[in-house]
């Protein structure tokens, strides 16, 4: 009986998912009994061909196959031939080097192709002739330069095309004018400089448009005259210096950050008015901006203008922009803020002018706007005054990093005779120079739920009972009063959440029932009681960081089975106990040991058996950490700065920090193979490799690697194609002599290199530097 309903299954399936395993070829024998099958996915698997031209024979009612993330660099030409009733096709994050054998039936009903992240240079036009249903299609992450004006002349029904990644210089004049149907175009990642004036001619329905980390310097005027304004147009890590006013027009979400524009100037009126409602212009190089600059966006919403060189701002520079909700700008040079800047503006609640120059802040610059988050951190303010703030509805204040060392209190504000600062939510004046607790613990904080006072002068918190007295919400709050002069638990009225009484001289903890989170860093503790958090059974995060501690005792753990993480780092301990945490009552999000005095973790079990998922060993005297290869939870490891002289790659791990030991080779997990191994940052600096593991180079998931300052005299820059998501390389610091020319197949791209302190030659790194793509580069040549 349950042989037949067996049978009866796999007749009847239609969905079967094959990812994730190890199969190096289809298993075609298998597949050949499921004939109603309509998705079938065998992604990241150890594919490399499709050698067979009837592999999918069977499975004519096949309407969706995934195949990705394989390594599949041959495909014979009738392997989708039979598929006529396919309407999903993903192939991405294979070798392909030709999609000439992509080969469908000629009544085709093929949607959505999905060709990315191949190694393909050229397209010939047929490959598209047979796909007129086709509606999308990606071919980003190939190593494309050039199309042909025709490439797309059959997709008339293409609604979402995808060709960021490459390597386009530029593109041909009207290379989309079959495709009337685009809502969506991507050409992000480029190095596109131009663009011809008629590209998205015809392209009506296009409402997203990508043309991100390109180097466009303008682009021609009205290219968007034949568009609806876009939901999005991105225009981000180009090289634009000038805005102009027919973008204001193009989109209603402008994102421009990351240009050279120098400064903002008011631009023309327009006779069919502005659409942007959110406008991206952080990280540009502005200095200045006019008076009535905005006055052209009346339906803006929302302004990003951090990291920039602003000096000033008019007062009323946002005067009409009614709509206007959120302001950011962190990051520039403002000395002061003038009355009515963010004046009247009846839907604005939230402005961060953190990190700039401010020494004053005139009286109503806030008046008659409901701002309820406020940031001033890192600026030059002296007194924390009222006035500054009146007719806000401030939740949410952080002045951190000022010369704050007095609260005035002003005349009543938007909440009447109690002030605005009685109202608040949140309240941040770390790293000032308050030495009183009476100017703050006389308010009546009656909705305060957080309060960080770190790293002032403040005494013992003796004054500081009934500060909390007037809360009306009981609910547990969380206080930080790190390095101040505090050497007894405060006494808040009220629960407290989460406490930072680190960099003081508190050895005592008593009773929190509520605490979930305690910091006790650098409080010169010798010991602890076994029994020190047994009233504390709810948890998560304990740091004990930089103290004097020199054991650990499981006692301290036990009844806490809340821990998400526990720092211990920087302290005198020696040896670690076998059983210091559970596996049946521990799993941690992070637990750090670094800067003891560590020899040897081999009988520390618990490192073994307990789920912890980010371990930190660093700079002790470790020889040796073969125990880690039992835990397969583990998924970023820092190792680094100990005398470890074989290194342990394992599938499991994320990031891998193992700079400043004596390590010469790589070792592999024997479960290892690389298609399994999901390493995205691996960092070797400082050790003594001579030669690199070539495996590396089949990680596909790398992001970073660093093997500075090791005895390389080579380095394998032809294999760092197959490594697409990689954008930060250090190799400075060896004795690298030579630097390939790559072939146009091998061409990478990088947003960071350092090639620094290597014995190269000027002309053999220019060579070098035209095969590839680097937007940072570190270097000196002899």
């Amino acid at each position: 009986m349950v042989m037949m309903l067996l049978l009866l299954m796999v007749h009847t399936l239609t969905n079967l998912n094959l990812d994730n395993n190890l199969f190096a070829t289809v298993p075609r024998e298998a597949l050949s009994a499921l004939k109603k099958l309509k998705t079938l996915s065998i992604a990241n698997n150890l594919l490399e061909s499709l050698n067979d031209g009837d592999v999918f024979l069977s499975l004519a009612r096949l309407q969706s196959l995934s195949l990705d993330s394989n390594l599949i660099h041959q495909l014979h030409p009738q392997s989708f031939a039979h598929l006529a009733e396919l309407k999903l096709l993903n192939v991405s994050w294979n070798r392909l080097t030709s999609f000439e054998s992509i080969i469908l039936p000629p009544e085709n009903q093929l949607q959505v192709l999905d060709l990315s992240y191949n190694y393909v240079k050229l397209l010939n036009v047929s490959t598209f002739h047979r796909l007129r249903a086709l509606s999308e299609l990606s071919l980003a992450g190939n190593q494309f330069e050039s199309l042909r004006p025709n490439t797309f002349a059959t997709l008339r029904h293409l609604s979402r095309l995808d060709l960021s990644d490459n390597f386009f210089q530029s593109l041909p004049p009207r290379l989309f004018t079959s495709n009337r149907k685009l809502v969506e175009l991507n050409l992000a990642a480029n190095l596109l400089d131009t663009l011809p004036g008629d590209l998205f001619a015809g392209l009506k329905h296009l409402t997203a448009l990508n043309l991100r980390n390109n180097r466009l310097t303008e682009l021609p005027a009205a290219i968007f005259r034949e568009q609806l304004p876009f939901a999005q147009l991105t225009l981000e890590g180009n090289r634009i210096e000038r805005f102009p006013s027919d973008w204001l027009q193009a989109s209603a979400d402008v994102l421009l950050q990351n240009n050279r524009l120098a400064g903002l100037r008011k631009f023309a009126p327009s006779a069919n008015g502005t659409v942007v409602r959110r406008l991206f212009l952080y990280g540009n190089e502005i200095a200045t901006v006019e008076q009535d600059v905005f006055r052209a966006v009346p339906k803006l919403e929302t302004l990003y203008l951090d990291y920039n060189r602003i000096d000033e701002l008019s007062p009323m520079v946002f005067h009409t922009n009614h709509e206007l909700q959120h302001v950011t700008l962190s990051h520039n040079r403002l000395a002061v803020l003038r009355t009515n800047t963010f004046a009247g503006l009846a839907r604005l609640h939230s402005v961060d002018l953190s990190y700039n120059r401010l020494a004053a802040i005139e009286e109503s610059v806030f008046h008659g706007s409901p701002v309820e988050y406020l940031n001033l951190n890192g600026n030059r303010l002296r007194t924390l005054d009222e006035w500054c703030f009146s007719g806000t509805r401030l939740l949410y204040l952080h002045v951190d990093s000022n010369a704050i060392d007095a609260v005035q209190v002003g005349g009543a504000g938007a909440r009447g005779e109690g002030g605005v600062l009685e109202g608040l939510v949140e309240l941040s004046v770390a790293s000032n120079r308050l030495d009183r607790w009476q100017e703050l613990c006389a308010r009546n904080f009656s909705r305060l739920s957080a309060m960080n006072l770190a790293n002032n002068s403040l005494p013992s918190l003796a004054q500081a009972s009934g500060c909390l007295g007037e809360r009306t919400n009981l609910d547990p709050v969380t206080v930080n009063v790190g390095l101040n002069k505090v050497s007894l638990i405060p006494e808040f009225d009220g629960p407290i959440r989460s406490l930072d009484l680190s960099g003081n001289s508190v050895e005592d903890l008593e009773a929190q029932r509520n605490l979930s989170y305690l910091s006790l860093a650098n409080n010169e503790l010798t010991v602890l009681f076994s029994t020190f958090f047994t009233d504390c059974a709810r948890l998560e995060v304990i740091d004990l960081s930089r103290n004097a501690l020199s054991t650990a005792d499981k006692a301290w753990f036990e009844p806490l089975d809340h821990l998400k993480s526990i720092n211990i780092e920087d302290n005198r301990i020696t040896q670690l106990p076998a059983d210091l945490l559970s596996p049946d009552t521990h799993a941690l999000e992070l637990l750090s040991f670094a800067g003891n005095a560590l020899h040897t973790v081999s009988d520390a079990a618990f490192l073994a058996d307990v789920p912890i998922k980010a371990l930190n060993l660093s700079n002790n005297r470790l020889e040796e950490v073969t125990l880690l290869a039992r835990n397969e939870f583990i998924t970023q490891l820092d190792v680094s700065g100990n005398r470890l002289k074989r290194l342990l790659l394992r599938p499991n791990y994320r990031t891998l920090v193992a700079n400043a030991n004596q390590i010469s080779t790589l070792e592999w997990d024997h479960h290892y193979h690389g298609k399994f191994c999901q390493l995205e940052q691996l960092y070797l600096a400082d050790n003594l490799l001579e030669q690199l593991d070539q495996r590396l180079f089949q990680l596909a998931t790398m992001v970073a690697l660093d093997v500075s300052e090791n005895r390389l005299d080579a380095f394998p820059f032809d294999q760092l194609h197959r490594l697409k998501r990689l954008t930060v390389l250090n190799v400075s610091r060896n004795n690298i002599r030579t630097l390939p020319v790559m072939d146009a197949g091998e061409r990478f791209k990088l947003g960071w290199l350092d090639l620094s302190e290597n014995p190269l030659e000027q002309a053999e790194l220019e060579h070098f530097l035209r095969s590839c793509v680097v937007n940072d580069l570190v270097v000196n040549v002899a």
